[in-house]
């Protein structure tokens, strides 16, 4: 049997400080707990969230610790949950990636003690995957910037192949607007893929080497 079945989910966590807080509060009840990163499949190492785990003859303790913070969350009269109204205390479940951890669940609370309408479904199932998927909307996609740069770049190449004893100056409007694109994928890392940026960084330096060449080229007929 794998060590994962003698561990039960205590809920996922998108709030760093919020997973920090249960995760200590489990450490000082000596309470063995584990962490599970969750992150886009091809993106390992860009973390979304994580999701504690409890030994499952801890469970039930570690449901009270739980409880006990959102509880003390709500005991707490400056909260903002208790300055909105209905209608928007309402929405919070709906729209989860607008409140953190526990004020998302410490909302679910209040609204049942207020008696509000709720919807019967798994509103924790339904916060992962709405999240989740806004995260996916959000994440950078392939600009399609690069494989224009490199098109660019090959158009420069083969122009200062074929001219470079007559033209080779003119190809270097081809380079230089090779480096410029790729200059302005690594100036703004939130538009465009990781992957994409990495490339870039090897089109603008081939892009610079080229127009380095060209510009020697252009001095050799110039001199001529």
């Amino acid at each position: 049997m794998s060590d994962s079945a003698y561990y039960e989910s205590m809920g996922v966590f998108f709030n760093g400080n919020d997973a920090e807080a249960f995760a200590g509060a489990l450490e000082r009840e000596g309470i063995p707990f584990r962490v599970e990163y969750i992150a886009f499949e091809d993106r390992p190492d860009e973390i979304l969230a994580v999701e504690i785990h409890v030994k499952k003859s801890a469970a039930g303790k570690a449901e009270e610790i739980k409880n006990e913070i959102i509880r003390a969350t709500l005991d707490n009269p400056d909260v903002y949950l208790h300055h909105i109204s209905d209608e928007d205390l309402q929405e919070i479940p709906l729209q989860p990636e607008d409140a953190n951890d526990f004020d998302y669940w410490a909302a679910l609370e209040l609204i049942r003690r207020k008696g509000l309408p709720l919807d019967d479904r798994d509103w924790e199932a339904f916060r992962q995957e709405r999240i989740l998927e806004m995260l996916e909307q959000r994440r950078p996609k392939q600009s399609g910037l690069l494989p224009l740069a490199v098109f660019i770049w090959v158009m420069g190449a083969a122009l200062l192949a074929f001219t470079y004893n007559t033209l080779p100056y003119v190809s270097l409007l081809f380079f230089a607007g090779s480096a410029m694109i790729a200059r302005h994928m690594l100036k703004h890392p939130g538009e465009f893929d990781a992957s994409e940026r990495k490339k870039a960084r090897y089109v603008q330096g081939l892009s610079v080497g080229a127009i380095v060449a060209a510009l020697w080229f252009s001095f050799r007929v110039f001199q001529s």
